[in-house]
């Protein structure tokens, strides 16, 4: 697992904003579309089966392969997304003896906070009272 010093989360966010202002309208889009064929085919949205029976139109495949194409590209930068709709990134990071998450929401000028991995965005805390911490590590890794 890839792990991030917040010096080295912050430079990624030019690019993880991009990606995201591409990944969000696209992601809403597809998610009508499938809104949309569910209803199409009287099927509940949360029917198994829907996504193949969605997948067989070519906009639709398309849209799809687009978001995929997105979240791999977060995963091989070693990031998590972990919410397309409200933005939500977490980078590992190891902090003394532990991984916790810092986390970023698109919109966010730099990476303010963190929270433990087993905790959700919610229950995130200022990276301010651990701030000594992590630029010794910063200065560490460079």
């Amino acid at each position: 697992m890839k792990t991030f010093t917040p010096t080295q989360a912050h430079r990624l966010l030019p690019i993880l904003q991009r990606e995201m202002d591409q990944l969000q309208p696209r992601y809403k889009e597809l998610r009508e579309r499938f809104e949309h064929c569910a209803a199409k085919h009287g099927m509940p949205v949360d029917d198994a089966r829907l996504r193949e029976v969605c997948l067989a139109d070519e906009e639709i495949r398309e849209l799809f392969f687009k978001v995929e194409e997105s979240l791999c590209f977060f995963n091989e930068l070693g990031v998590e997304c972990k919410g397309i709709e409200k933005g939500l990134i977490d980078f590992p990071c190891l902090f003394t003896d532990r991984i916790v998450f810092l986390c970023w929401r698109v919109g966010e000028s730099s990476i303010t906070h963190w929270h433990e991995v087993d905790q959700e965005f919610s229950t995130r805390q200022p990276l301010f009272t651990k701030v000594e911490i992590v630029e010794e590590m910063d200065r560490l890794t460079h």
